[in-house]
């Protein structure tokens, strides 16, 4: 599961869609649930399911939305996947076409093997996909670790978002990433660290 906003100021997770999710790999009939309101949403097609969920009440500034998307399938849970959204105080600001975001700069090998690593490519143009690049640093050279292309959506249809799941074992994750994306003409670029 990825997220769209991993920082979102108590307004935005209150009003209008909220915090906004997509999760791939769905069947039609899955049903999705979040422990923030329990809801239900019937999926309608196999594929990127795009969710959304907004709080009752504003969050205090500097405080941590955590949350857990459930899916069902045949009434049987087949994922439980935690997220977290940090409440940022004032205006997030309008982001540049294509921007890159991640979910952390710093995290630890335990964290990526069980959580993955958020990556959303915003303020694109519907229609466009987005192509994300993870490398990672060995001596003088990087590998290249993982590839993903997603169709750009949501409700403006103006961003992908995906998660990294590493394979490797948990020892041979720590180290220094870099992550490359590309949606239509635009390409950005970030790093992140994976500690012990």
């Amino acid at each position: 599961m990825a997220l769209e906003y991993t920082q979102m100021t108590p307004i935005e997770v209150t009003y209008g869609a909220g915090i906004e999710y997509t999760i791939d790999q769905l069947e039609e009939g899955d049903v999705v649930t979040t422990d923030l309101n329990d809801d239900e949403v019937k999926v309608d097609e196999y594929g990127s399911f795009h969710g959304s969920v907004a709080l009752d009440s504003k969050p205090a500034f500097d405080s941590t939305v955590d949350f857990t998307v459930t899916v069902k399938r045949s009434g049987k849970t087949i994922a439980e996947l935690p997220a977290s959204v940090k409440i940022v105080e004032g205006d997030r600001g309008a982001q540049e076409p294509g921007t890159l975001l991640l979910g952390e700069e710093s995290l630890t090998a335990d964290d990526i093997a069980d959580k993955g690593m958020n990556m959303s490519m915003i303020e694109c143009s519907a229609g466009d996909w987005a192509v994300f690049e993870v490398f990672r640093q060995q001596d003088d050279a990087s590998e290249r670790v993982a590839r993903y292309a997603q169709a750009v959506e949501g409700e403006d249809g103006n961003f992908a978002a995906v998660t990294y799941m590493p394979f490797e074992k948990k020892e041979s994750l720590p180290g220094d990433y870099t992550v490359k994306a590309q949606c239509g003409d635009h390409k950005s670029e970030e790093t992140f660290t994976v500690d012990d």
